[in-house]
């Protein structure tokens, strides 16, 4: 590979990547849901001065010592996924939004390298850890967006300041804090799990500085296991067990201490790192993720979801975060490996739970009277109406019930305002799919995700390659993708084919077979200009667990939703035909599917299903009943 293809796709990273078969870096200019969802997101939240002020006076006010809370991880959060955001659309506005947000942060620093919610006192208690952990987060994402050389050095010495005071109180020397007592002992912070979340942005604040104390402080984490309740890095790594059997089962914060795992392997290539992370979220993918591509049925914890998927239940279930985390997770799966069942889930989770999550109707009130928590959180209307309403749910049920029942880890703030962590984690899993369309390795691209747009690249000798993609996918069957280069060049361009279909692909004459799950290699390009066309298998099935069924097309996963008919159909394992009908509603696909036993029943995707939550007839059921259940 050239010196040009090797450093300038990295060019805007800055954090190097010494081990990945995979790497990102690919500029693209999108069409359809992709495009409209991340615009949407970035118009409609991550453009809100009053949201980035709101978050930074967090850190003035220190109130999260009060209540052990976490208002403190909401700044960091949303600057990630703002940063991700703005690495897809390269909006101006957006830039600076971002940039007066930092700046804006930098100023609650105290003498001593403080930047945190909590006082003095009440410090390294509760969620204080965790919330430090996001202001490196937000500031790692923003260095590598940001375009002033001297505010860049800046944004190092600031989170130098704030991690050495870290460094100082937390450890294993004599009058520190163990990490795994550095939180509140209680059943809301899971031994520490949360805390020890950390080491992702220490690793990467390491890879900033070359400064070894920030290794060892990572390797000191590791060490510790992750959890007091029990050695999750040891379980992983001895992969007797699936993590819902854990001692510890919270989803999203043990996601997050297994990126920072990864992020430990690139830098020191121990392979019992590479070993564990990979044991851990291959266990993940193979008992707790459900149809919509999403963990976790009770509440928000590890429980055998992939199982427990069909029960209805009054709980909570399917935490937006935990949707977020388990994308990002398997794109550090699939950077790594380069494996395509990484780039399934990723897939699976975007079009169905990803985006059921996204209020496209900008609601302005809560609509809650009948909720569980309306009296715990009441954020004024005005305050409602400047935000043009919560940007994300936080829940995604698939047995008999509505969304939005509940704002996943919401806190009061001053005057009237409220927020809650998955509205602000929302943005980074809309972006994701963007930036992991396509990516690139050593002898070429890879597609993982049938986009459809323009996307701009680099060939191994460093020229220029424009890549269309035509498509209606993951709702047709059919991709086009054209490659156009000034000069022949061969190289290897990689087509994911998905999880649920074969693929025959065309290639000038040649008509080839791809086979599910894999990515298909056979595709040199030797023109300057390239056509290539894939075909899969998009048909209608039905898919039956625990007496129920559940009907999907490709990847895109079908529901009742109570606008179009009643819940309570029983229907057979076996579809006899399906087409598609007039929509009632927005969404992006209406089916009617008639089973065996003769009924017919109105589905509409996932995605698009229950957003009218603040109606009576806003259920929906993605798992039916049959006759033998």
């Amino acid at each position: 590979m050239s010196d040009y293809f090797r450093g300038k796709i990295d060019e805007m990273r800055k954090l190097e990547i010494k081990k990945d078969f995979l790497v990102d870096g690919v500029k693209c200019k999108l069409d359809g849901i992709v495009d409209f969802t991340a615009k949407f997101v970035q118009n409609h939240q991550l453009l809100k001065t009053c949201l980035w002020d709101l978050f930074a006076n967090q850190f003035v006010l220190r109130v999260d010592g009060q209540d052990g809370g976490w208002r403190g991880e909401y700044w960091g959060k949303m600057m990630r996924g703002a940063c991700m955001t703005y690495q897809y659309t390269q909006d101006e506005e957006l830039y600076q939004t971002l940039f007066n947000a930092v700046k804006g942060l930098i100023a609650t620093q105290d003498s001593e390298g403080r930047i945190t919610t909590y006082g003095k006192y009440t410090e390294f208690s509760g969620w204080d850890m965790w919330c430090r952990k996001y202001v490196l987060l937000g500031l790692e994402h923003f260095y590598l967006i940001c375009k002033d050389e001297e505010f860049k050095q800046t944004i190092v010495e600031v989170m130098k300041k704030h991690l050495d005071y870290v460094i100082k109180k937390v450890g294993a020397g004599d009058n520190q804090i163990d990490i795994l007592q550095s939180t509140t002992d209680n059943n809301w912070t899971w031994g520490a799990l949360n805390s020890s979340s950390i080491l992702e942005p220490v690793v990467k604040l390491y890879n900033l500085t070359a400064d070894k104390k920030y290794l060892d402080f990572a390797s000191y984490i590791i060490k510790r296991g992750g959890s007091s309740w029990g050695n999750v890095f040891e379980l992983a790594l001895k992969n007797e067990i699936a993590p819902y059997q854990y001692p510890v089962k919270k989803a999203y914060e043990m996601m997050s201490f297994f990126e920072g795992v990864i992020e430990y392997y690139r830098v020191t290539g121990d392979k019992n790192c590479k070993t564990a992370f990979l044991n851990f979220i291959d266990a993940v993918i193979d008992t707790d993720v459900t149809v919509i591509g999403c963990s976790g049925c009770t509440h928000e914890l590890f429980d055998n979801s992939a199982v427990k998927q069909t029960e209805e239940s009054e709980l909570v279930m399917q935490e937006t975060c935990v949707t977020v985390t388990l994308m990002k997770t398997c794109y550090q799966a699939l950077r790594l490996t380069g494996d395509a069942k990484y780039a399934s889930v990723i897939e699976r989770a975007y079009y169905n739970a990803m985006l059921s999550s996204v209020n496209f109707n900008k609601n302005t009130f809560l609509g809650l009277e009948k909720g569980e928590n309306i009296k715990e959180f009441e954020p004024s209307r005005e305050f409602l109406k400047e935000i043009e309403g919560f940007t994300f749910d936080s829940y995604s049920p698939l047995v008999n019930a509505r969304r939005n029942v509940k704002v996943g880890g919401f806190k009061n703030m001053e005057n009237g305002t409220s927020y809650g962590c998955c509205v602000c984690i929302g943005s980074a899993g809309t972006a994701l799919i963007a930036l992991s369309a396509v990516m690139y390795r050593e002898d070429g691209l890879t597609v993982n995700h049938y986009v459809p747009g323009t996307y701009f690249a680099k060939t191994p000798s460093g020229q220029d390659v424009r890549v269309k993609i035509e498509t209606e996918y993951p709702y047709g069957e059919t991709v086009k993708i054209t490659l156009e280069q000034p000069k022949p060049e061969s190289y290897t361009i990689a087509l994911r084919i998905p999880s649920y279909s074969d693929a025959q692909v065309s290639l000038g004459w040649r008509k080839i077979s791809a086979i599910s799950n894999t990515y298909f290699e056979n595709c040199d390009v030797h023109n300057n200009n390239t056509v290539i066309t894939l075909k899969f298998d998009n048909k209608v099935k039905a898919t039956s667990l625990n007496g129920k069924v559940c009907v999907s097309k490709g990847a895109i996963v079908y529901a009742i939703d109570e606008r179009n008919q009643k819940l309570d159909v029983v229907v057979t394992d076996n579809i006899i035909g399906a087409k598609s009908v007039k929509k009632k509603f927005d969404c992006m696909d209406s089916l009617e599917v008639i089973f065996s036993n003769g009924e017919k029943v109105t589905l509409t995707d996932y995605a698009f299903a229950g957003k009218n939550w603040n109606e009576e007839n806003c259920k929906v059921r993605v798992w039916l009943n049959t006759q033998n259940n």
